[in-house]
């Protein structure tokens, strides 16, 4: 889905690790997990108008 470009944003999950990586003009995100079972808890936070994002670990 990434590769075709043809979206702003891609979300994931099952691996639970946090990440975000740019694909040309979109962004992949994996927001991690929220139970911390795995590793750090984390979500992500996107924000739609400014198309900015944020992983928050805690």
């Amino acid at each position: 889905m990434i590769k075709t470009g043809w979206f702003d944003l891609v979300c994931f999950g099952h691996s639970h690790k946090a990440m975000k990586q740019k694909f040309g003009n979109s962004l992949l995100i994996n927001p991690g997990e929220i139970g911390g079972i795995f590793g750090p808890a984390s979500y992500a936070i996107y924000d739609t108008q400014l198309r900015g994002s944020e992983i928050i670990t805690f």
